[in-house]
């Protein structure tokens, strides 16, 4: 039997490195349809492949604290003809490459244990 992917869990997740008072992600799990989308667009170059990472963060990133003064937030957007609420492409450009890379693998990582 298999059941529904529960759209609404999330992980909590502190990266590796960050020790000290770390900074703790909520990680949402990313709907079939646009996993499979994002999936296909990375398949395209390594500059789909950055956007992808990008895009997955802004779907799928639920929350933070301990992130310093920037404040969770999200706005309303149409992707792949759905809309959704995403995070704002400024807060999400204002991690550093290592963590965007860490927190969209751990990402795929979910979406792939889901059941």
């Amino acid at each position: 039997m298999i059941s529904g992917i529960d759209l609404n869990a999330t992980v909590d997740y502190a990266l590796k490195n960050d020790t000290e008072n770390p900074t703790v992600f909520k990680l949402g799990v990313l709907p079939a349809y646009i996993l499979a989308q994002l999936g296909a667009q990375a398949q395209t170059d390594f500059k789909a492949q950055v956007e992808t990472m990008f895009r997955v963060l802004q779907i799928s990133i639920k929350g933070w604290s301990n992130f310093g003064d920037i404040e969770y937030r999200t706005v309303k957007e149409k992707i792949f003809g759905r809309e959704l609420d995403i995070v704002p492409f400024e807060l999400i450009e204002r991690l550093p490459l290592e963590v965007i890379t860490e927190l969209s693998t751990k990402i795929f990582e979910i979406n792939k244990l889901i059941k």
